[in-house]
């Protein structure tokens, strides 16, 4: 090899050297960017796989479920609507209705629904303390759903914060009131009663009407309280007198619920026995079967209203001084799951997800004329107008019914003590009345163990 020859394959090797090195340094970068997008995408894929799993894991739920709900509108809504749009999207799951029937004796035999919607809180106290009810927040997905539901619905036990049960939706009272038997007593249809003392006057004139045509009687007043009845479901409906009569700042319970209070005299309860016996005298006790253009003046449900006749006129709940806060009862309907194997709690929890989303959900209140739990529903067009924004409003001032599992047997100990008071015809006073179902209530709670 010639000189020329040789400094030309010298220079092909250093050119050669610096081509591999930047050869490596590129194939270096090239190969760092490369794995740091499959890491990336590694990490992306597998969140979005994990979703896709989960999504795919709800969509092959399999199995048969039981809910448990009265058969009325609601019961008759579920079985309907509900149930077969849910089966669109889960063909491969069985949904069974029952009716609520003696719950008790169902979780009593271990024969329990999957799913039980009912009226009354302290059921959820009841049996999530005996162990047979699933803690939601334990529950994946809670969080999110919990998120969206506003918090003053959401009840906690006290000692541990479990949450046994969710609300499907609220309602509440306001007064109703005949407008045309109003105008007929001499009373301005646009200004209703607004305190105790205005609506038994009220009352009494209406019921000083002459009976109709047919010769049906003219109620001044009405309520709804099947004395055989559970009593709580009737506490439940006049408690926004009792309420009003204290301006909110006596419940039945102190906030422990190791106590009553309703015995003290500033709770009133006195004064609302002695109301109620006035409002008896004037009215019946049996709306339900009463012609609403017969009665005066009665409490009425938001999922009891009749938009259609303009002759019914709705306010806010009389208080016991003008000028006073008007507060109103808070019912719901309440969503516990009972435990049992896996499977079934999963396609239970996949159920109330199912009904909590925000389109069924309205598409529920709208058909039930229930109000809505979910934040974003609270500002719908729907219920911020007409009768539905009264309602809507009173929500704020709502108190819901204690959720001790002795309530049921300290509102019947009231209840009787009332009936006992009422038929003696004063010769037994709402002090000794009270006194007697005070006394009853402490036993109670005691043997309850709360």
């Amino acid at each position: 090899m010639n000189n020329k020859e040789q400094k030309a394959h010298d220079n092909y090797k250093k050119t050669a050297r610096g081509g591999n090195m930047k050869y490596k340094r590129l194939t270096a970068i090239v190969l760092i960017t490369i794995i740091s997008i499959n890491v990336f995408a590694g990490c992306s894929q597998s969140k979005s796989t994990a979703k896709n799993k989960e999504k795919t894991a709800n969509k092959d739920l399999r199995g048969n479920i039981e809910i448990s709900v009265s058969r009325d509108k609601f019961g008759d809504y579920i079985q309907g609507d509900i149930i077969s749009s849910f089966k669109k999207k889960y063909p491969d799951i069985q949904v069974n209705i029952s009716n609520i029937g003696d719950i008790d004796s169902r979780v009593n035999s271990g024969k329990t629904p999957d799913i039980y919607i009912g009226d009354k809180l302290y059921e959820a106290t009841k049996y999530g303390e005996m162990g047979k009810l699933i803690d939601f927040e334990k529950l994946k997905g809670f969080k999110d759903l919990s998120s969206k539901i506003q918090k003053k619905y959401i009840t906690k036990k006290q000692n541990n914060n479990n949450i046994y049960s969710i609300p499907w939706f609220v309602t509440t009272e306001l007064m109703a009131y005949n407008k045309a038997l109003l105008r007929e007593a001499g009373l301005d249809e646009n200004k209703p009663p607004k305190t105790f003392d205005e609506l038994l006057n009220y009352a009494d004139k209406i019921y000083r009407l002459p009976s109709r045509v047919d010769g049906s009687k003219v109620y001044g007043i009405g309520t709804d309280a099947d004395f055989k009845a559970e009593a709580i479901l009737n506490w439940q409906t006049i408690s926004p007198i009792y309420y009003n009569m204290n301006n909110s700042k006596y419940r039945l319970y102190n906030n422990t619920g190791t106590d009553i209070v309703f015995d003290k005299p500033e709770a009133k309860l006195a004064e609302v026995f002695g109301l109620l016996s006035s409002v008896q005298s004037l009215g019946t006790t049996d709306l339900k079967n009463t012609n609403l253009n017969n009665v005066g003046i009665w409490l009425q449900y938001g999922d009891e209203q009749n938009t259609t006749n303009k002759e019914i006129g709705i306010d806010s709940i009389p208080v016991n001084q003008a000028g006073g806060e008007s507060y109103s009862t808070l019912k719901s309907k309440n969503i516990m799951i009972f435990k049992s194997d896996k499977n079934r709690e999963d396609i239970a929890w996949e159920f109330v997800q199912y009904i909590m989303g925000e389109e069924k959900n309205l598409e529920a209140c709208k058909t039930l004329k229930e109000l809505p739990v979910l934040s974003n529903l609270m500002k719908n067009k729907y219920f911020n107008s007409g009768i539905n924004k009264k309602y809507i409003k009173q929500l704020d001032n709502s108190v819901p019914l204690e959720s001790f599992i002795s309530i049921d047997k300290v509102t019947l100990s009231i209840q009787k003590n009332y009936i006992d008071y009422y038929m003696s015809k004063n010769k037994i006073t709402p002090q000794s009345a009270i006194k007697k179902a005070a006394g009853e209530s402490r036993n109670i709670i005691k043997n309850t163990g709360e």
